[in-house]
């Protein structure tokens, strides 16, 4: 399973200032697209 380094992957995120919050916000889209899909479908 590959959720404890989706974790960690979050928490150096969030660690991270700016980048960080980028990188959060395109998480948050990625995953809301796959949602999208996955109910489309």
């Amino acid at each position: 399973m590959s959720e404890p380094k989706i974790s960690i992957r979050i928490a150096k995120l969030l660690d991270g200032s700016a980048e960080g919050r980028l990188g959060v916000v395109a998480f948050v889209v990625i995953v809301l697209a796959v949602i999208i899909v996955s109910a489309v479908t």
